[in-house]
């Protein structure tokens, strides 16, 4: 696994985020992940918009 990506799941843990759930969305979350590979984004507004994707998860019903 890119150690990016391990590092983004390491500091959403640490802080209990939601978004160590982001193994279960394949669309939004890959979109956010692609992007922080190639450098458009940082780890923190990689981190903070998948926070934002899965509570959008969260708030329309979807079990997570």
């Amino acid at each position: 696994m890119n150690t990016k990506i391990t590092k983004i799941i390491d500091a959403a843990w640490e802080k209990k985020s939601p978004v160590v759930e982001w193994l279960k969305f394949e669309g939004d979350i890959r979109t956010v992940l692609e992007e922080f590979r190639v450098g458009e984004v940082t780890a923190l507004e990689a981190v903070m918009a998948i926070d934002e994707l899965v509570a959008g998860h969260t708030r329309r019903g979807s079990v997570l």
